[in-house]
């Protein structure tokens, strides 16, 4: 019930701040989900709002955020033709070790 009570007031702090936007995933830039209506707090609204009004550096943040429940849902937007075809590397079907690289390089953490 803690965790509740915590997210709870995080969300309402954003929202006072003005800090969270709320977007249907559809809607979010560089979406590759055309059709989803689940709504979600635009993560980059809230990066570039908080990082100006604070003064901060620029960071490097997920696209979108869903709470459920106690647990926090990190939604980073990438299409696997950007993936797998835009990459630096040229063969168009790479081996599993290639992909897992690739996946690596995004630097997310568990």
């Amino acid at each position: 019930m803690a965790i509740k009570a915590i997210l709870a007031k995080i969300i309402d702090l954003g929202e006072e701040k003005s800090y969270i936007s709320y977007k249907s995933i559809k809607d979010l830039d560089k979406s590759c989900c055309s059709n989803s209506n689940l709504e979600v707090i635009d993560f980059d609204f809230f990066k570039d709002k908080f990082t100006s009004k604070k003064e901060l550096q620029h960071f490097q943040s997920c696209d979108a955020l869903k709470i459920v429940e106690t647990r926090l849902d990190f939604i980073e937007m990438k299409g696997f033709s950007a993936l797998f075809f835009n990459s630096k590397i040229p063969q168009i079907h790479k081996s599993q070790a290639k992909v897992s690289q690739d996946i690596t390089n995004f630097e997310i953490s568990t």
